[in-house]
């Protein structure tokens, strides 16, 4: 089965056994077919059954991908119950998948797989979420692109925010209510975000929020709360806002300066706090 969780079994976690469902990636792959026209696409956590693997099979001619390569992941390959298992690979061949077996596990993170990844241009999965602080540093230091399916929270992680902050990552098209295989069933994910380094065109923001209805933080006179976006104002300044900012952030006009939220670098700014009350984690935006 696609996109399985890498550490379920160790964990028992039932969290990241979320499968995409094929209009959940088929909605987001149209909005980027001219990014992945004519590239070596690696789809990390999937088999031939899955959304991803399914829409780039059917599109690899009209998108003349150079090559499309899936890796899976065996649950305890290597262990005690499965000594002799490993991984699967699966090369795109223009009618048919051709199949080969990995010496190793098909970690994403293995350095067979890695290998993989550093010779295609870009990486298309949903990954495991309980591991995306590891996944997403780890695919762009070897250099790929990403279109892969993360958090809203993902954002403010000590080794994802750098990312965000500097313009590498953003979020994608489709934000929130994504809909995903559970089971026997499907269930809507709010929290679920694209996460990609491929051009997302945005129109300009132009918030109507009246900054005389907006309190200072605590502590931080010059930083204005902003509780909903709707509220937000078009004014230069310094703003405390939703991570949902990042949904319409149009790069231009607006930048992230870090997050109001506890962490261990520069960028985590410490809690937010209006009137005594902690607020949950807000970006901390100017308004050029």
């Amino acid at each position: 089965m696609g996109n399985m969780s890498l550490n379920r079994a160790a964990r028992g976690d039932s969290s990241d056994e979320w499968y995409t469902t094929p209009a959940t990636a088929a909605v987001e792959l149209e909005r980027h077919r001219d990014a992945l026209r004519g590239r070596a696409v690696h789809c990390n956590a999937d088999g031939p059954d899955s959304a991803f693997a399914r829409w780039l099979s059917a599109n690899a001619a009209d998108l003349r991908l150079r090559r499309l390569t899936l890796t899976r992941w065996r649950e305890g390959a290597g262990s005690l119950l499965d000594p002799d298992g490993c991984g699967d690979r699966w090369d795109w061949a223009g009618d048919g998948w051709e199949h080969a077996r990995l010496r190793g596990d098909g970690s994403y993170r293995s350095r067979e797989c890695m290998r993989v990844t550093a010779g295609c241009d870009i990486v298309v999965t949903n990954p495991p979420f309980s591991l995306l602080s590891d996944y997403v540093p780890r695919m762009l230091r070897a250099g790929a692109d990403l279109l892969v399916i993360g958090t809203l929270s993902c954002a403010k992680y000590a080794r994802i925010l750098p990312y965000v902050l500097d313009g590498t990552l953003r979020f994608g098209y489709m934000c929130s209510r994504m809909r995903f295989r559970v089971g026997d069933g499907e269930r809507v994910l709010g929290n679920a975000r694209w996460l990609t380094t491929l051009p997302v065109r945005r129109a300009p923001l132009r918030p109507h929020g009246d900054p005389a209805l907006l309190e200072p933080l605590d502590g931080r006179p010059g930083v204005l709360h902003v509780p909903r976006l709707d509220m937000l104002a078009d004014v230069p300044g310094v703003y405390a806002v939703p991570l949902t900012f990042l949904d319409v952030w149009p790069l231009d006009g607006w930048r992230l300066r870090g997050v109001f939220a506890d962490g261990p670098d520069r960028h985590h700014l410490g809690r937010a706090c209006v009137h005594g009350r902690n607020l949950f984690a807000r970006l901390c935006v100017q308004r050029l």
